[in-house]
């Protein structure tokens, strides 16, 4: 990931994430739903289209820890929901175990 696409994900202006986006590693992303800043969940949920002919895409999820982004990336057949609960237990995990 490039420093840029660092900073839009973690910058307080949060306005316009769902209209444009994001990008992970030079590519587009639409946002599913961002909790990054909201205390207890501290994650986005994004979908990345594999091109612009197939509505099929990679679902990841971001956690945010006091010192790091968390990236998830799922597979097929792996939604968002189930993402972002194993992101969950790895942000509780570093919160209790590496603070």
């Amino acid at each position: 990931m490039e420093p840029a696409e660092v900073r839009k994900i973690v910058d307080s202006n949060r306005g316009d994430l769902f209209a444009s986006g994001v990008t992970l590693a030079g590519r587009k992303c639409m946002v599913l739903r961002d909790n990054l800043n909201m205390d207890g969940q501290n994650t986005m949920d994004v979908k990345m289209k594999i091109s612009e002919a197939e509505d099929d895409g990679f679902f990841f999820t971001i956690g945010r820890s006091l010192k790091a982004l968390i990236i998830a990336k799922g597979v097929k057949g792996v939604h968002w929901p189930t993402l972002n609960s194993l992101v969950c237990t790895i942000m509780e995990h570093i919160k209790t175990n590496l603070s």
